[in-house]
């Protein structure tokens, strides 16, 4: 889980727009990180 530490700063907000729009425009993968990261 190192990309946690490193990614952590900017996947503070980015799951928000995940959820909204960005979640059907982008793939699945940002999602898996961003479940983890919030887990």
């Amino acid at each position: 889980m190192t990309t946690g530490t490193g990614r952590m700063r900017y996947l503070r907000h980015v799951p928000r727009r995940f959820k909204t729009s960005f979640r059907e425009g982008t793939e699945a993968a940002p999602k898996k990180k961003v479940a983890a990261a919030s887990a």
